[in-house]
């Protein structure tokens, strides 16, 4: 992970990495947390991760801050 990470970061270039893994935090710039196939929040490595860890004490991320309409929900 650290070689991959290098490589990214030299190369001016964006990783994706899929994992349930939350050692692999300390490898991100960025952390996109989905829950049951929404999005509940960005966060980096340095902000609180304990939602994380415990889903139910996760903010939602509300349909204006993603550009989302109301009616276009669902």
């Amino acid at each position: 992970m650290e070689t991959l990470t290098s490589l990214v970061h030299e190369q001016n270039r964006a990783g994706i990495m899929v994992t349930h893994d939350l050692r692999m935090v300390q490898y991100a710039d960025r952390i996109i947390h989905l829950l049951d196939g929404r999005l509940e929040q960005i966060v980096s490595p340095d902000d609180d991760l304990s939602c994380l860890a415990d889903p139910a004490e996760c903010r939602l991320i509300t349909p204006d801050v993603l550009g989302i309409e109301e009616n276009e929900e669902k």
